[in-house]
């Protein structure tokens, strides 16, 4: 502020108080030095705002250079991050592991995104990875496609839908294609039309069949029927196939479906196919190694694939009979058969007594037991073990079967495994503990006897046991019996450890404070290399999903 400012501005009181001492005359002739204070003010306040603008300015632009600098330090913290450590062959394989899920509908107008192909998402984290993802064809070759048509019809159709399928199928190359379809099409489409150009991408997959390596389909069969598209259908490369109909088709109509691809298929090894209840005899000349079937003729599967390793049988339908414990007069040997699993849903009855009767599995190293309503068979099953000399490995225990099985049953199952290595006791994943008809809580008895005596080795059951699995369903837990019969298992001195993981879930149990300091203990053995986990999973109200809690 210069002098004359200065002094301008220091005389402004008195100015003021002029002005209102003087009227008249005299007013006009103070006008002209009035008018110079204004003008002096308006100067000043000009320069100042010139100088706040300018101030603003250095601001923002010190801001933006602040955020730069930033982003700029981020940037060079993320090349520091432990993944890009990973070589790219690792990288790609991790990459393999994640599913490229295609959807050609959204769920409803408020839907306006849906999740991009994971192969899609991974190419457009940085570019080390699109380099990788776009020149690995075997990132583009696992297809997960679902196609609805009602969702279209409703105007809920994916802009795009048939150009992303195009993309994969380019970017993978030759690979072989490993394919999940789903098809949902409208009642009156399945009973009048067979006619399948009108499905968005179907004939675009269909094009690539020769490179199918695994095909899983879940939907209508007639679109099968169409001829246009009954001429692609070749199948050189296809080992794996994965059959699930619509269970309200007529079962000519999915078996002449389902034969149309075992007849292009001259690789076909692993067959898993629902909803039909005899196969047709066209599969039999096949060199099947895995089967998944609902064929109740045990015999006359085993008949018509005596190459089979795999076979895994479910059961549906109403009570069974005792009309094949009348017909089979022999023990039949099978020695091929290395794993066996047997599912019976809304069934009861002597299925798993006529197995173990009539039926013997020299080989077997993994059985897989899943019933909705049986008795164990505990002296068919020790007489089975008996007469077939095998070394069962892997036991799998599930289903409300398991939930009436008594410990004393289970413990005496135990004692005809000696060489077992994983033992699994589980209830369904969807199990309701308000319906089920009984508890399965494991006693003291039970931990006991699975507890490794240091003095006495030669009682022991189980004793090399590697993998231990349960789950326990209401009723009263031994805490402490469980966590010294882990600990006997891990703490062996003198002898190797072969434990290696145990995990325990609690159906609908709440942990209190004590209980969760209790197995501290199994952190401590986790921390040494065990692999513990140990949960609980509580039902709330008003939520669909349990809450869980976790103890290790």
């Amino acid at each position: 502020m210069s002098h004359n400012d200065k002094l301008h501005y220091n005389n402004t009181p008195e100015i003021i108080k002029n002005f209102r001492e003087t009227w008249g005359p005299a007013l006009v002739a103070r006008d002209e030095a009035t008018e110079e204070t204004l003008a002096i003010a308006d100067k000043k306040i000009k320069g100042l705002d010139d100088e706040i603008s300018e101030l603003k300015a250095c601001r923002s632009s010190k801001w933006n250079e602040r955020k730069k600098w930033e982003q700029w330090k981020n940037k060079l913290r993320a090349l520091r991050s432990p993944i890009r450590k990973l070589p790219d062959e690792l990288l790609s394989e991790i990459l393999q592991h994640q599913d490229n899920l295609i959807y050609s509908h959204y769920e409803s107008h408020s839907d306006i995104f849906r999740k991009a192909p994971m192969t899609v998402v991974a190419s457009q984290v940085c570019f080390r990875w699109r380099k990788l993802v776009e020149g690995s064809p075997i990132l583009w070759s696992k297809l997960t496609v679902d196609i609805s048509m009602l969702a279209w019809s409703n105007g809920l159709a994916v802009p795009n839908f048939e150009d992303t399928i195009r993309r994969f199928l380019n970017r993978s190359g030759r690979h072989p294609l490993d394919l999940s379809l789903t098809l949902n099409l409208p009642p009156l489409y399945t009973n009048t039309n067979t006619n399948a150009g009108g499905i968005p991408g179907l004939f675009l997959l269909a094009e690539q069949a020769y490179r199918w390596k695994s095909f899983k389909y879940v939907g209508e069969q007639s679109v099968w029927a169409d001829e246009a598209l009954a001429k692609k259908l070749d199948f050189p490369l296809l080992m794996e196939l994965d059959w699930e109909a619509a269970c309200d088709i007529p079962e000519a109509i999915e078996r002449e479906a389902f034969n149309r691809f075992v007849r292009h298929s001259p690789r076909l090894y692993s067959i898993r196919v629902n909803f039909i209840s005899e196969l047709p005899l066209s599969i039999s000349v096949l060199n099947l190694d895995s089967l998944i079937t609902s064929q109740s003729d045990l015999k006359g599967v085993l008949d018509n694939f005596p190459s089979l390793k795999s076979l895994d049988i479910r059961f549906y339908g109403e009570e069974d009979s005792e009309e094949p414990l009348e017909q089979q007069q022999m023990c039949v040997s099978w020695p091929n058969i290395t794993s066996l699993s047997i599912t019976h849903a809304f069934r009861q009855g002597a299925s798993l007594k006529v197995i173990f009767t009539f039926f013997s599995f020299p080989c077997l190293r993994e059985l897989i037991v899943d019933h909705s309503k049986c008795e164990w068979p505990t002296e068919a099953f020790k007489s089975f073990i008996s007469s077939s000399g095998c070394r069962i490995q892997s036991l799998v225990l599930g289903g409300e079967m398991y939930l009436e099985l008594s410990d004393e049953d289970l413990f005496r199952t135990l004692q005809c495994v000696p060489e077992l290595s994983s033992l699994q006791l589980h209830v369904p994943d969807d199990y309701n503990p308000y319906s089920l008809p009984s508890h399965r809580p494991f006693s003291a008895y039970l931990l006991e006897k699975l507890t490794l005596n240091g003095k006495n080795p030669d009682s022991d059951i189980i004793a090399n046991l590697e993998n231990l699995s349960i789950t326990n369903v209401g009723g009263e837990f031994d805490d402490h019996a469980a966590i010294t019969m882990v600990q006997s298992r891990w703490s062996r001195p003198g002898r190797l450890r072969t434990i290696k993981s145990f995990t325990l879930k609690f159906a609908y149990r709440e942990i209190d404070p004590r209980t969760m300091n209790m197995y501290n203990a199994l952190q401590i053995l986790d921390g040494e290399g065990l692999k513990v986990v140990v949960y609980s999973e509580v039902p709330s109200k008003g939520r669909k999903q349990a809450r869980k809690e976790v103890l290790v």
